[in-house]
């Protein structure tokens, strides 16, 4: 091995093969998928950890016992807190459920500008709208690994119902006029008031016990009212927000009557991984997606290829620091273009803007203290915000990665008063 490393065109074509190689496990499920990417990053980390004065196996060893270690705190995370990410993700979907629902009752007994009411409606129909998403893409890859538990499936009832309800609160708009406002104020306020305890229930729901939370609601009698000739079309409307409400009611209460069966389904799990693992069908999977118009074989071409080049370029132009490009290619290379674009600015914009910023504590002399100070905010911060604002992470690594260097002796960015020297 040692060998075909230091020969630049033989471990160029066997990166790209091995890289090619793990980027098509994804063609199985997303959790294989997660494990060849992990691969080629623990691999990347080893070229650029490489400095030919410890033996070979030293960095492969070294980076499989973090990973242990890492893997380790994650199952006892996972025994402790089942589903922990899952259900703050529910929690997230059901707050912004409520919201949404809350905006169709404001107009009922408030003065209603609508050019305003449909920004807001449509602000929080883009925010409820990510957020199940996410929920459905989890929920999706923890199925197709094989994974089945009652929670689980629970969650998978619940954004079908959760679809179904955004769907009701998207027929609700009405908005009565201040005559009707005035006439009908007490049948208003009581369908206001149903309308809050419902998104008040939603914000507060329980996965294991949804009905919980969500009083009895008499809604023959809320529909009971003294019928003004002169309002009918009005009262139409308001009947029908009334009946989408009902809906709304029903389909969460419909959530405690779902009873998966667990066995059954972990059965005919249990039936597909055996036949999965089985090399006619792995082999048949594989070679199916051998085609450009599978997404996941021109992802696999795409990533071979930039590391294999990647490679080969860093070799000839002997950069220092050159493997760091090919860490920079895996992360920003996403299954599309039209992915990868954003992806690519959002790490243009965080890099260039923590260089910056290291840049400008250079210049200020930065107390000495500040070091563990800054290193701890940005791992912080970049844990935080890596899955949901890319380029705020990039921006947060690379202060983190100098601040790093600095603690370990390798950087000047910080002025010692006692030795009135950077250090």
């Amino acid at each position: 091995m040692t060998s075909l490393y230091h020969d630049t065109t033989a471990f160029g074509l066997y990166l790209g093969f091995a890289s090619f190689t793990l980027f098509m496990f994804a063609a199985f499920s997303p959790r294989l998928g997660a494990i060849g990417f992990a691969t080629i990053l623990a691999g990347i980390y080893a070229l650029i950890l490489h400095d030919g004065t410890r033996p070979d196996w030293y960095i492969p060893f070294a980076l499989a016992a973090g990973c242990l270690w890492y893997g380790m705190w994650q199952w006892l995370a996972f025994k402790w807190f089942p589903h922990r990410e899952d259900l703050d993700l529910f929690f997230d979907v059901n707050q912004a459920l409520s919201k949404k629902l809350l905006s169709h009752a404001w107009p009922l007994i408030h003065h209603a500008d609508k050019s305003t009411d449909f920004v807001d409606a449509a602000r929080l129909r883009s925010v409820f709208a990510a957020n199940l998403q996410q929920l459905k893409g989890r929920v999706h890859q923890e199925l197709a690994a094989g994974e089945s538990s009652e929670q689980l499936l629970r969650l998978q009832a619940y954004v079908q119902v959760a679809e179904s309800i955004s769907e009701q609160t998207r027929l609700m708009h009405f908005t009565p006029g201040g005559g009707f406002q005035k006439h009908y104020a007490r049948w208003l306020a009581d369908i206001d008031g149903v309308t809050r305890t419902i998104a008040d229930s939603l914000a507060r729901l329980k996965l294991d016990r949804p009905k919980a939370l969500l009083p009895e609601i008499d809604f023959l009698s809320l529909r009971q009212v003294q019928v003004d000739g002169q309002y009918d079309h009005e009262i139409a409307l308001a009947s029908g927000y009334i009946d989408k409400l009902e809906l709304i009611y029903l389909a969460i209460r419909s959530l405690d009557d779902y009873r998966p069966q667990c066995d059954e389904i972990r059965r005919k799990v249990g039936h597909h991984l055996s036949l999965g693992l089985s090399l006619r069908f792995g082999l048949h999977k594989i070679f199916s997606q051998f085609s450009w118009q599978s997404s996941f074989f021109r992802h696999a071409t795409r990533g071979a290829l930039s590391l294999t080049v990647g490679f080969i370029l860093v070799r000839l132009f002997h950069l220092e620091f050159g493997f760091w490009t090919l860490m920079t290619s895996l992360l920003v290379l996403r299954p599309t273009m039209a992915m990868t674009w954003p992806r690519l600015l959002h790490r243009l914009a965080g890099t260039i803007g923590g260089l910056m910023t290291v840049a400008l504590m250079l210049h200020l002399n930065m107390p000495h203290w500040l070091l563990p100070v800054c290193f701890c905010l940005a791992a912080i911060i970049f844990f935080h915000t890596s899955a949901r604002n890319y380029g705020v992470a990039v921006f947060c690594v690379t202060v983190y990665v100098f601040m790093g260097f600095a603690l370990m002796g390798k950087g000047r960015l910080f002025y010692c008063p006692d030795l009135k020297i950077p250090c």
